[in-house]
């Protein structure tokens, strides 16, 4: 594995991880969470 593979592939597992994931241990307005909620979960 390149290194330019490796930091892509980091790249990709940041941007995949969803909204949720900060409004949930975050703290942030609910509603922002429970949409981002049911839209992953659907």
């Amino acid at each position: 594995m390149t290194e330019a593979e490796r930091v892509w592939i980091k790249y990709m597992a940041r941007i995949k991880r969803p909204k949720r994931f900060h409004t949930l241990s975050g703290g942030k307005p609910q509603m922002e969470g429970a949409d981002d909620y049911t839209e992953s979960d659907d």
